[in-house]
């Protein structure tokens, strides 16, 4: 069976066969079962799985639906065991995952009105220590530019989100299909906030911290049709 697979996926040098499944093994087997009760870091399973297999939107589509992230969890776990990798990967190809991906929304929220900050302020630390970060124990960087691609995507999009923007499809898609500028845009943003940020409770001041990121991550105002990504 021929995968059937977005007209430009397959042309990207982030998601290769390996690559697809590294990550899909991940969220199959370790995030979906450690996130049950954590529905902020099953929206980023769910974004980065869809990612995987050529979704192309914005970072909005899972975020604030939670519907659909449900949908996409439920997919991701019916999804072949990872004993066989093949199988894993050309099945979760075959056109269904993504048709789950793009599935119609009938539950829209905000960050504000549906994730807990706390949760959301410690994925954020998470995601720049993976990232930025050259000295944790145990030391497992997102080294790899799936790992980078997918990371940053969730980076961008919460910092987006939490200063009232979003991040638009333009730069998640470009993160996703060229793993140079994954590379200079997680360079970066690793520049741009050199020391990972403190634990916040409130989302004002998860706001105010990550706002140095805004020009970096391809922020632009809902609706917006373009997002532009500002070189330093």
């Amino acid at each position: 069976m021929i995968p059937f697979l977005p007209c430009n996926y397959t042309d990207s040098t982030v998601w290769s066969g390996p690559a697809v499944f590294e990550r899909l093994q991940h969220f199959k087997d370790c995030g979906v079962p450690g996130t049950v009760k954590d529905p902020f870091n099953q929206y980023a399973i769910a974004d980065g799985s869809c990612r995987a297999v050529g979704y192309e939107g914005c970072g909005c589509s899972f975020l604030k639906h939670p519907d659909r992230v449900a949908s996409v969890i439920e997919a991701i776990k019916g999804l072949p065991s990872s004993d066989g990798p093949s199988n894993l990967v050309l099945t979760a190809q075959n056109g269904n995952l993504l048709n789950v991906c793009n599935s119609e929304s009938t539950e829209a929220t905000t960050l504000e009105d549906y994730y807990d900050p706390s949760v959301v302020s410690s994925s954020i630390q998470n995601w720049w220590r993976a990232l930025c970060s050259k000295d944790f124990t145990p030391f497992d960087p997102a080294y790899q530019p799936q790992q980078q691609a997918v990371t940053l995507g969730f980076l961008c999009n919460t910092a987006c989100n939490a200063n009232g923007k979003m991040s638009k499809g333009d730069f998640l898609n470009m993160l996703n299909m060229d793993k140079q500028f994954t590379a200079f845009a997680v360079d970066q943003v690793c520049a741009t906030q050199s020391t990972n940020f403190e634990p916040e409770t409130t989302f004002t001041g998860i706001a105010a911290q990550t706002d140095i990121l805004m020009g970096g991550c391809g922020c632009a105002k809902d609706s917006d049709d373009d997002a532009i990504l500002q070189i330093y």
